[in-house]
């Protein structure tokens, strides 16, 4: 007599899609040592890299904050405190620093700042000599955004598994086109 419930068997890798199955077999040989990690080959710190901002600045205290928010996790549309799509940091470093002024008041999308920071002559085009710390990145023509360190750094709210890193920025999957030039001090205040 046959079983009422039948059972299907279904191949081991059926339900794994190629992009899926390469991304595992990446993360698979990074774990084994066949690559190297993000750290080792160079395009994430290992370290909090020094800022070209001088301490006390309005430039080092965005910077600061961000900084503190390492490792926080990424979130489509968050704006902190423990987790951030990238424009969301952005916004909350500079809301949490008393600077929002300096980025249009409000809470945009890379695209948004991008336009704002073209709408108010602050934008140039994909230069990083031209960077300052504490300027915004844009990569993608405004789909990422950062905030430049110094030194080739900057800090960015990164898809899971990264989450807020800093890294590279010629490192991440889309180029370098826009830095948005933020006014802010970039030297600590006379006493």
């Amino acid at each position: 007599m046959a079983s009422a419930h039948a059972v299907t068997r279904l191949p081991l890798f059926a339900g794994l899609q190629p992009r899926r199955f390469v991304v595992i077999a990446t993360l698979c040989a990074v774990f084994v040592g066949a690559l190297p990690s993000p750290a080792a080959a160079g395009w994430l710190a290992t370290t909090i890299p020094p800022t070209a901002a001088e301490p006390g600045s309005e430039a080092a205290r965005v910077i600061d904050l961000a900084e503190s928010k390492l490792k926080a996790r990424w979130k489509f549309a968050a704006i902190g405190p423990t987790r951030f799509d990238c424009s969301g940091l952005v916004f909350w470093a500079f809301r949490e620093a008393g600077l929002l002024d300096r980025i249009g008041d409000k809470r945009r999308g890379a695209t948004g700042y991008r336009n704002w920071f073209t709408n108010q002559g602050l934008r140039t085009g994909p230069d990083i000599t031209k960077a300052r710390a504490g300027d915004i990145l844009i990569w993608g023509h405004g789909k990422h955004a950062g905030i430049y360190i110094g030194d080739g750094w900057a800090i960015s709210a990164l898809v899971n598994p990264y989450g807020v890193r800093i890294h590279r920025w010629n490192k991440i999957n889309n180029r370098l086109t826009d830095v948005l030039h933020v006014q802010v001090s970039r030297e600590a205040p006379e006493s």
